[in-house]
């Protein structure tokens, strides 16, 4: 089943008609004629956005992967460079929000390794614990979602992305972001009133 493709040239169009086709050897020639074609663009998109040349390199693999799992169901509207584009600043930016999210992890353990034991207080000790408990059950809840739920749920809460511009980055229709945004929530819902069940009987 070709890739669905809208305002894209002719030749970009039939290119992306391959990277669709069901004849995996006509596929993969596709993608690598789009790698070989866009690779430097998305390398200096990247570039600009987080300064790491590893970075850089893991980031333009997660664009092709990408491209490559989602081939045959793709909806490329503005054009494929202008995706590309978009694609590799997404990830640049999620990258960059990741390592600095990092950081401050590295920095509050190392904080929590100097504090003087002390100064812990009880209560805030068992606050801690229930926020723990709150934070693993969302985690675990979360993980268990499908894939595509998933990737949506993340693109939304984490990377902090409007339905429109998951949208847009996953090539589904805002009405699909919204479906599986509610099947995440029914299903944290769910894993959090099962936990505060659990441990009220204990």
């Amino acid at each position: 089943m070709p890739i669905r493709t809208a305002t894209t040239p002719d030749d970009e169009s039939q290119l992306l008609a391959r990277l669709g086709d069901d004849d995996e050897d006509t596929a993969n020639r596709a993608i690598a004629e789009i790698i070989a074609r866009y690779q430097v663009l998305v390398e200096q998109i990247a570039w600009r956005i987080v300064r790491d040349r590893d970075a850089v390199l893991d980031i333009a693999q997660h664009v092709w992967c990408a491209c490559w799992e989602t081939r045959r169901t793709l909806v490329v509207r503005a054009g494929l460079r202008e995706y590309l584009i978009c694609a590799a600043r997404t990830r640049a930016s999620n990258w960059h929000r990741g390592e600095r999210r990092h950081q401050s992890l590295i920095q509050k353990i190392a904080d929590w390794c100097v504090a003087d034991e002390e100064d812990i207080v009880e209560n805030d000790a068992i606050h801690q614990l229930a926020a723990d408990d709150h934070d693993y059950t969302v985690r675990a809840a979360v993980a268990a979602l499908p894939p595509r739920c998933r990737e949506v749920y993340e693109c939304v809460t984490r990377d902090d992305y409007t339905h429109d511009e998951v949208a847009k980055l996953l090539g589904m229709s805002r009405r699909t972001v919204g479906n599986h945004m509610w099947h995440a929530n029914q299903a944290i819902h769910r894993a959090l009133t099962q936990s505060e069940s659990a441990a009220q009987a204990c």
